[in-house]
């Protein structure tokens, strides 16, 4: 059966922490898929053959086709491509990347399907949306909500908050992102003496909260338990953890490393016990969709220890895969760890968990069938809008 064809438009292919738009790229079945983007990034990381994008420029024109693109978020080039290639939807990543996209789902008369994937909704019912980064999204916001033919949240909360700003509900479908599940054969059981070994990993920025998880886990280490913890990361904040960590004395237990390849963090969670995402909603509104990261360490076996957050509560089962603690509580962070440190068996038990529920629910082969409905859908719904 002949594909169809589809345009992904992001506004850069691709940062390194976006890994999950090209394994989502990479799996579809049923589409071929045309990326395109303002700048190429990476591309021995993310090797794609059919990718349209202006920087880096090789010369004087691309240049010039690149500022006009990004200042009117138009390209008589990119519109030649898709009038030859018969895409049958144009996709874009996130809400900004929706903006670029906008014009030429109108001319060529296609649907327009978005994903949001966390920051891209909040911002714009705070003061951030005043930044000039986002200030042209922002403005051409309320056109959005009304042109969008499919909204694909990635959690319960920014659904919600994209019908609050004016999305049509029967427009709006939650979706999950999937991941490339690897093969669980379990881990071994740990014993009584040993240390317990907990993992945070993302930029260090407020809405992460891992503030919340150093004075946890500093308290459990000056009370005698035997746990680890390692986080992996970078960004303003990593100051201040130092000084937490230096000032509660816990330097041999609680160690900062740089960000490393995606296969250096899945080899450190496999080796660890306890993924812990202390998230918060952030001063400025920031807050997170759903951690790619927590997927990730469930996927391989870790127990979850996370915060009322986002859509990341739509990922783990409460006492089951893991536990749920209130925003900002290190004291609820800590009380849990004594109970893993109490119950050692419960780390097991809860990872093994974890990684059935997650190779269930999120095999990325699964979420882009669904995926790929979702475009099947929205296609057949506008051709019928188009007829009447």
């Amino acid at each position: 059966m002949e594909k169809k064809k589809a345009a992904l438009f992001c506004t850069n292919f691709l940062e390194f922490s976006q890994a999950f738009v090209y394994e989502e790229l990479v799996n579809h079945k049923r589409y071929e898929i045309d990326v395109f983007s303002k700048t190429r990034k990476n591309g021995n990381r993310f090797p794609y053959g059919s990718v349209y994008s202006f920087y880096p420029a090789k010369g004087l024109k691309e240049n010039i086709e690149g500022l006009l693109y990004s200042t009117v978020t138009y390209s008589s080039r990119f519109m030649n491509i898709l009038k030859e290639g018969r895409h049958s939807l144009i996709h874009a990543q996130f809400g900004p990347g929706s903006i670029y996209a906008l014009n030429f789902a109108k001319k060529l008369n296609i649907p327009l399907v978005v994903t949001f994937g966390g920051y891209d909704v909040p911002l714009l019912r705070t003061k951030r949306r005043f930044n000039p980064a986002y200030l042209r999204y922002w403005l051409l916001s309320g056109r959005m909500l009304r042109e969008v033919d499919l909204f694909l949240p990635v959690s319960k909360d920014l659904a919600n908050k994209l019908i609050e700003l004016g999305a049509p509900p029967e427009k709006v479908k939650v979706f999950h992102r999937g991941i490339v599940v690897p093969e669980y054969k379990g881990k071994e059981l740990k014993k009584e003496n040993d240390s317990i070994k907990i993992l945070m990993v993302g930029r260090f920025v407020e809405k992460k909260g891992f503030e919340y998880g150093i004075e946890a886990v500093s308290r459990a280490v000056n009370m005698g338990r035997k746990v680890e913890l390692t986080i992996i990361g970078t960004g303003p904040l990593k100051t201040r953890y130092e000084k937490m960590i230096a000032f509660s004395n816990t330097g041999k237990n609680i160690k900062i490393l740089d960000n490393m390849p995606q296969a250096g963090i899945f080899k450190m969670m496999e080796d660890s016990d306890i993924i812990m995402v202390p998230s918060v909603v952030a001063r400025n509104g920031d807050t997170e969709g759903i951690t790619n990261v927590l997927k990730e360490g469930c996927a391989r076996g870790m127990a979850a220890l996370i915060t009322h957050h986002g859509g990341n509560i739509e990922i783990v089962e409460d006492g089951i895969t893991g536990f749920i603690v209130p925003e900002r509580d290190a004291d609820a962070l800590f009380e849990k760890l004594m109970l893993f440190s109490n119950d050692i068996s419960l780390i097991r038990k809860m990872g093994d968990a974890a990684a059935l529920k997650t190779s269930n629910e999120l095999d990325i082969r699964h979420t882009n069938e669904i995926l790929e409905k979702h475009y099947d859908d929205v296609i057949n719904d506008f051709s019928i809008k188009k007829v009447k």
